[in-house]
Parts: C-alpha cells; structure tokens; sequence
C-alpha cells in the first residue's frame, strides 16, 4: 500500500489511485468467491469463467485509466495491430 499512497505522489492523485487499489481488490475477492461458489467442471466453463474475468478487469482499467498517456499509448498500439489483421 506504501507504493500507491508514496510521498512523491501529488496529494490529488491520492485518492484515484487508492480507488483503484481497492476496487482491483475487492474484484479479485470477488473472482475467488466465485471459483469457490460455482468451481469449473469442465473446459467450457473454466474458458467461460476465463473471459468474463477478462472483460470484468477490461472495464474496470477503461473507467480508472482511460485518461492516462499510459492507456492512451496502448489503446494505439492494440487499435494499429487491428487495422493491420492482428499480423
């Protein structure tokens, strides 16, 4: 936790990043609690559980991070791969 609230950080980016840090830990608990509730029985389902565990993470960075030069970056990166085929 030392390294998201550093004294470096400016105090207005403080809190952003703590909302961060506590809504990726409260989606990992809430991943583990449903691995233990409805555990996979067979490949289809652990794939399924895959990608919906993909797309829940996905949403999360886009309504953290999309403002960032970081995701900006790599939003140009992923959309140049798409135009070219994925080659």
């Amino acid at each position: 936790m030392r390294a998201i609230l550093s004294d470096r950080m400016p105090r207005t980016k403080r809190p952003v990043r703590l909302a961060i840090a506590i809504t990726v830990t409260a989606l990992a608990a809430v991943s583990y609690g449903w691995v233990k509730f409805c555990p996979a029985k067979n490949i289809l389902w652990f794939l399924l559980d895959g990608i919906l565990y993909t797309l829940l993470f996905a949403v999360v960075i886009v309504l953290f991070c999309r403002k960032t030069p970081a995701f900006a970056q790599l939003k140009g990166r992923a959309l140049a791969i798409l135009k070219r085929g994925g080659k």
